[in-house]
């Protein structure tokens, strides 16, 4: 017993008799059919410095700040108010963040707080949205297990490939949250994924 817990000794023995070059070849295996997907789309590949693995980093620097210039461009369009946008990708990793001239105080927290809640539930902000008056519940559960929160409103936009896989997530903050995720929309589709809004 551990902790009141049931331990199973025979379990970590049956582990260590595992072949795990099975297994790291099966992960490879998939692992390149992925790079090949994402490498077509533009997006990188870093290998880990020390153990050499692949790390699926899903949208590039270079895409995450296209998708930025392209929304700023689109909000200049629109006549909208100051905008603060951030890209993440697909593991939570904050790639980009930008701020316009005179956007009020709070755009970068809403922003990416828009962004974490979608890539918890892996639909786009707005789903949450709908959920707070059937599942408050389910949002108040929500916002205390990720951390810095979530904004459940629209403007936190998936962005996933042509396979239907989540590449990464775009937030914007600073208009109404409508005109927050127009700009998302067409930012990620500009880049050339498939923006999920939820």
């Amino acid at each position: 017993m551990l902790n009141g817990l049931q331990t199973f000794p025979q379990t970590s023995r049956l582990a260590d008799q595992f072949d795990s070059r099975l297994v790291a070849n099966n992960v490879n295996l998939a692992i390149d059919r992925q790079a090949i997907d994402l490498k077509q789309q533009g997006c990188v590949l870093p290998c880990h410095p020390i153990s050499g693995v692949r790390i699926l980093t899903t949208i590039s620097l270079a895409k995450a700040n296209k998708i930025i210039k392209t929304a700023f461009a689109m909000a200049e369009s629109m006549k909208l108010n100051p905008l603060g946008i951030c890209v993440y990708d697909a593991g939570g990793n904050l790639k980009a963040f930008q701020l316009q001239d005179g956007a009020s105080i709070g755009r970068f927290a809403i922003a990416s707080g828009k962004v974490r809640g979608a890539l918890a539930t892996g639909k786009g902000s707005r789903w949450m949205n709908a959920q707070a008056e059937s599942r408050p519940h389910f949002l108040a559960g929500l916002a205390s297990v990720v951390e810095g929160g979530v904004v459940p409103v629209a403007g936190g936009v998936l962005a996933r490939d042509k396979k239907g896989d989540i590449v990464g997530a775009v937030g914007i903050s600073g208009d109404t949250s409508d005109n927050d995720e127009t700009c998302a929309v067409a930012a990620i589709e500009a880049c050339g994924f498939v923006a999920d809004i939820g």
